[in-house]
């Protein structure tokens, strides 16, 4: 059995916080996105922005962590969107999400509906 491995990257630009995933965000990997998300909140952002280019799965304990973040957004009048998302990752995110997160199809995208 092979670990599951997960990358985060996070780019803060005034109350926009982009992270970007490198593979997959699963049961084991859920702390790392749980942490990231708790120091991108502790910094008053408004909107997260997930670039999903390089994420591979998503787990129903990443969308959970990522629900409880987005409680968060909406209290500070803000959001949270999804961009670059495979299709097989976006069926699943719509299934599990409904419609409270946004998937848009890019960056520029999201930018533009944030502002």
């Amino acid at each position: 059995m092979s670990e599951t491995i997960l990358k985060l990257g996070t780019e803060i630009q005034a109350d926009v916080a982009i992270l970007t995933f490198d593979g997959e965000a699963d049961a084991h990997t859920t702390p790392i996105l749980k942490a990231k998300l708790e120091e991108v909140l502790a910094k008053n952002v408004r909107y997260i922005i997930y670039d999903c280019k390089g994420l591979t799965y998503f787990a129903s304990a990443a969308i959970g962590a990522s629900a409880q973040a987005h409680k968060t957004l909406r209290s500070r009048q803000g959001d949270m969107v999804f961009v670059n998302v495979a299709d097989d990752v976006q069926e699943m995110l719509k299934l599990l999400v409904a419609r409270q997160i946004r998937i848009l199809p890019d960056l520029p995208a999201a930018m533009k509906h944030i502002k």
